[in-house]
Parts: C-alpha cells; structure tokens; sequence
C-alpha cells in the first residue's frame, strides 16, 4: 500500500497551493453564464467563465445537470457532521460543461451543498473552454494562478487559505472527501503528483524541471512515489509545457 505523504508535506503543499484569496470576485468584465459554440458544423455549445445554477438550467446542461443531482443520494450522516463545518468556508471550481467528470461531480456537489444549507454566495465557479478550442482555460486564465491540472478540481478554502482539493474524482464520496478535508484530516487528493510537478514549473520553470529530474525523482520516491509513477508525471508536464 503507498505510503501516505508526511504531514509536514502536505503542510507545505497547503501554503503552496494557497496563493491568493478564495474570496477574489471574478472581473465585473466577464459575463456570467455566456454560452460558446465549438468549432465545426456539428460544434457543441459550452457555457464559458462564472457560471451559477442559472447556467446549468439552460439547455442542454440542463438535462445532465438535474439528472446526476437528482440521481445523487448523499450520505445523511457525514452531511450532518459537514454542515457546521463547512459553513465559513469558500469553494472554488473549475470544470467544462463538456466535461464527462464534470457532468457527474458538479451536480452532486450542488446536492451536497444545498443539503448543508450552504451560501451560494461562497460558491464561485469557473468553466472552462475545450481544448479543441484553446488550451483548457477560464477567460481571466485563472486556472493558471490556481494549478489546475485536471478538472472538476474543487477547492476548499477557509479565511482565504487552501484547505484542499479534490481533482476529477473523489477518493472516497465527495461528501466524506469535503469532511475529509473541512476537518483537517490528512488527505491527499487524485492527481497529486502532476499537480505538485505542475506547481513545480511555475515556481522554478520547466529548465529547472529538466535539470532536476533526478533529485526530484528521489525526493518524491521519499514521499512514497514509485519510479514509474514521478517519471510519467514529469514527462507528461514537460510535453504539455511544450505543446502550449
């Protein structure tokens, strides 16, 4: 069984991953809840930047939408210990209304949340274009402040810094991931590796990522990281560096 990273790295993924307020508005030039159209004559329309529950009640999100939150049944009891909990909190998400993950997390997030009673005021949500489109992104290319490398990444704030995330999937119910996360367990999240990679590229750059990738492997063979494992993610980073 992997290893679970130490305490003292997730302390530091946290301050890394805080960068600025959870609690920053998106630009008043942005419209919420704008529709795009992909390109080609059968092109799929997608809802692009901040988007509220009005957008997904538009068609065709709509249809996706309200089945998966109706379809979801959370689980009473880690709701009841969510509620008080996650009241002070921000949550930020960043999906693609043609996103198969999105589609099935999104709408189970907003039952989960209408479920605790939580503001929606605190609920801020981007949507991204489609890579056929442009390199995966909001139109103030806020993902690139928050490090986000796969979507749905959902993000958990308290008082402006980081609590965690949880990136495309849950680990165990999105409900026992939030409690997870709201009441400081450790936890580590889908996908941590590219992302801490990803986070790495900003910080020093992607020569540093190159230059280093010995020392890096070890250290995150130290965090129990297979070879494999750090060698996939640092290739992968590096390609899609490139390729934008």
């Amino acid at each position: 069984m992997k290893q679970r990273v130490s305490y003292l790295f997730l302390a530091v993924l946290v301050v890394l991953f805080a960068g600025s307020s959870a609690r920053a508005q998106f630009a008043n030039t942005q419209p919420l809840n704008q529709v795009e159209q992909a390109p080609g004559e059968e092109g799929e329309p997608y809802l692009f930047g901040p988007v509220d529950r009005q957008g997904f009640s538009m068609m065709p999100f709509a249809q996706w939408f309200q089945e998966n939150y109706d379809g979801y049944d959370p689980d009473p009891k880690v709701l009841e210990k969510l509620e008080p909990l996650v009241k002070d909190c921000t949550i930020e998400v960043f999906m693609g209304t043609w996103c198969g993950d999105s589609q099935r997390e999104i709408p189970r997030l907003y039952r989960i949340l209408d479920g605790v009673g939580f503001e929606e005021r605190s609920l801020k949500v981007c949507a991204m274009a489609p890579s056929s489109v442009d390199p995966r992104r909001c139109p103030d290319r806020r993902q690139e402040q928050r490090n986000i490398v796969r979507i749905p990444t959902i993000i958990v704030s308290r008082e402006g810094e980081e609590l965690g995330r949880i990136i495309e999937y849950p680990v165990k119910t999105l409900e026992e991931d939030l409690l997870a996360i709201v009441r400081g367990d450790p936890y580590q999240p889908n996908y941590a590796l590219p992302s801490q990679i990803h986070l790495y590229v900003q910080e020093h750059g992607l020569e540093a990522l190159e230059a280093n990738r010995d020392s890096l492997d070890q250290w995150f063979q130290s965090q129990g990281f297979s070879h494999d494992e750090v060698a996939e993610a640092v290739s992968q980073t590096i390609a899609r560096y490139r390729k934008e």
